[in-house]
């Protein structure tokens, strides 16, 4: 049973300042305990383990993956559906670049992307326990002129929701290069990826190595010492794709058109995330 006082340690943990290493051993040891707790749920989980071999591995090595929705088509055009202004609303900051959408989580394909047992698996796989889903939510982004400055989410940066934890990213829109297309830094979700990714800087470098916590664009990461592909997720609507938001991420700033973005998120601390 968690307190105040816990939920409040675990909160201030999740954002502390430690490199990636720490904090996915941090999350293997949440993992190893969410197992216990949920023994049963975690053996049906692995009873799946034989057909999801493939994807696993995949992800757990690039740290995203390509998923096909035979659905897709559905779920883009419930998403389109959902009542819009067409432009952004006042957030932090004083932000206006984007506009959230109510009642995501009610849409029949939505729902059935959430009840997926194989997906669910996968992700509980990818994760080392049974999966939370802790957030569901879209999002259209709006083209806000060339004196626009990037936002936090338009930078490079990593995600620090959980001690573990994996994004579902789907487009609702055609993504092209003028629609703000997502990027990521595949294995740059591990020490070792970072290791081949940044040789010369992954042990000595804080922000490589996830000690600080900062947002940066293309040019500082490639300072920084990056010998590895930048992933730029492009591709028509119902274009959908897993990863883990540890790893380099970043929304581009959309120039012509704008984007609707799906997310799912699972992360494994319960107990702190409601």
């Amino acid at each position: 049973m968690t307190t105040p006082v816990l939920e409040r340690f675990y909160q201030r943990l999740i954002k502390t300042p430690m490199n990636l290493d720490t904090r996915n051993r941090l999350g293997s040891l949440l993992a190893a305990e969410v197992r216990h707790e949920q023994s049963e749920q975690w053996q049906s989980i692995v009873s799946r383990s034989d057909s999801l071999l493939d994807p696993l591995r995949r992800l757990q090595n690039d740290g995203c993956l390509t998923l096909q929705i035979p659905y897709a088509q559905a779920l883009a055009q419930e998403l389109r559906a959902l009542p819009h202004r067409g432009q952004g609303q006042r957030g932090p900051g004083g932000r206006t670049e984007t506009e959230d959408l109510e009642h995501v989580n009610a849409l029949p394909s939505v729902q059935k992307l959430i009840q997926d047992q194989s997906l669910h698996a996968l992700v509980s796989l990818y994760l080392g326990a049974p999966a939370y889903l802790h957030s569901c939510q879209a999002w259209w982004q709006y083209p806000m002129g060339s004196e626009h400055k990037a936002s936090n989410a338009q930078q490079w940066h990593r995600d620090r929701d959980d001690l573990a934890e994996l994004k579902l990213f789907f487009y609702a829109t055609d993504v092209d290069a003028s629609s703000g297309p997502h990027g990521f830094v595949p294995g740059s979700h591990t020490a070792e990826g970072l290791r081949r990714i940044f040789p010369s800087t992954s042990d000595i470098d804080p922000v490589v190595n996830g000690t600080e916590h900062i947002f940066i664009d293309d040019n500082i990461l490639i300072q920084r010492g990056l010998k590895g592909a930048i992933k730029t997720w492009i591709g028509p609507a119902g274009s959908c794709f897993l990863e883990d938001t540890r790893g380099f991420h970043r929304a581009y700033i959309p120039t012509e058109q704008p984007r609707l973005l799906f997310s799912l998120v699972w992360t494994l601390g319960v107990g702190f995330q409601r």
